[in-house]
């Protein structure tokens, strides 16, 4: 059956519905980037400290940066919904935004998620291999890329251990008794690390193809004594 041509009525009615979904994508993108910017610069770490809030011009004063700029962010962190504004023009943290984007151990945690999006491999490697077909490999991928990824795993490995194991019968036992695990393509140890710490008798191998992966492990491992170190 054929379908009668649109109104002119609906053309419009589609055209704007269509039109908000492409604009909710650049809205997105500026979310990112406003987050982005507050993990290099502490500012949403430093808003934390006034539950009250603070003023645009004392958080530059607080942070050494422009006030003019801070300002800027601080009006589109607002419009991200980063932030609440009060009275006195004071900005503090929109709910709950302190524990998914400040607590690094709460099961819900999101902040690893702005960095990695914003890494060259994410999408500008992408872009430059459409036409070429190349693959991108862990071993070609920067040290910043690597981290930003590591960081995306905190909350899955929160909520792994202990938590998720204890679904396993008797293998939170075993680890507490102590026995020895071998890890494949460890990454940079989110997950062992935490392994370790919540089950100090076992001991943990590590395998990664990685080079900078595995090299990033006598900086965490520092941390451990000799039985619950990582080979």
């Amino acid at each position: 059956m054929t379908q009668p041509n649109p109104s002119a009525e609906e053309v419009q009615k589609g055209i704007q519905q269509q039109a908000g979904k492409l604009l909710s994508q650049v809205t997105g993108y500026i979310g990112v980037r406003n987050m982005d910017m507050r993990i290099r610069f502490g500012l949403l770490e430093e808003i934390s400290k006034h539950p009250q809030g603070i003023t645009a011009e004392t958080l530059a004063a607080n942070t050494g940066m422009d006030p003019f700029y801070i300002g800027v962010w601080c009006r589109s962190a607002y419009a991200s919904e980063l932030l609440e504004q009060g009275d006195n023009q004071r900005y503090k943290l929109a709910p709950y935004v302190d524990k998914l984007l400040l607590d690094r151990d709460f099961a819900g945690y999101i902040d690893g998620l702005p960095a990695i999006m914003l890494q060259p491999e994410f999408f500008d490697r992408f872009a430059e291999n459409l036409s070429s077909g190349e693959r991108l490999w862990w071993d070609q991928c920067s040290p910043t890329f690597l981290q930003a990824v590591s960081n995306t795993g905190k909350a899955f490995y929160t909520r792994l251990i202990p938590g998720g194991l204890s679904q396993v019968p008797s293998l939170s036992e075993r680890l507490a008794q102590g026995i020895r695990v071998l890890e494949l393509a460890c990454g940079m140890g989110a997950g062992l690390m935490r392994l370790a710490e919540t089950f100090p008798k076992s001991s943990f191998v590590r395998v990664d193809g990685d080079e900078h992966s595995l090299d990033w492990w006598p900086i965490i491992s520092a941390r451990q004594d000799s039985r619950t170190g990582y080979p």
